[in-house]
């Protein structure tokens, strides 16, 4: 089985490091603005390619996401041309708010369940099937409980 690496997130972008070794950023009690324009898409940082194991299909292979909280919890925007995934039991609950384009989530069930710019929605953890980011530009804002995902990020992925 291959797991679900969440490349739209965090991988290459040197947060996790940061985590681990800061125990977050924002650690003032002060109020977090988001800034509209990261909403917008502008100053994201480009991810490396998708790991070929988890794509099925995509347009092209450019992703940016730029962290805009790390704490107990990770916040962030993470923006992608069309392209479907694999995701095989994902290893933290996921907080979505679709900001431009559209998602179809097909579980193991075989169901779609279609999503657009405004719509939120919640991925719980282990859950597995297909990832389908619609449009010219897929854009989220998504917020993961920080020690689940690390932990999610060092378990061994099982190869068939």
């Amino acid at each position: 089985m291959t797991r679900f690496r969440n490349d739209r997130l965090l991988a290459g972008a040197g947060i996790v490091l940061a985590l681990a070794a800061a125990g977050g950023v924002w650690a003032d009690g002060a109020p977090v603005r988001i800034d509209p324009a990261v909403l917008a898409g502008e100053g994201l940082d480009p991810l490396p390619p998708r790991d070929p194991a988890i794509t099925v299909s995509q347009r092209d292979d450019s992703s940016s996401f730029k962290s805009v909280f790390e704490g107990d919890i990770v916040s962030g925007v993470f923006e992608s041309g069309p392209a479907v995934l694999k995701v095989e039991d994902l290893g933290y609950d996921e907080f979505i708010y679709i900001l431009e384009g559209g998602l179809v989530l097909t579980g193991a069930d075989g169901v779609p369940h279609t999503f657009a710019a405004g719509d939120h929605l919640v991925l719980p953890k282990g859950w597995s099937g297909t990832w389908e980011m619609t449009g010219d530009t897929f854009r989220e804002l998504i917020v993961i409980e920080t020690q689940t995902y690390l932990q999610s990020m060092q378990e061994p992925a099982n190869d068939p």
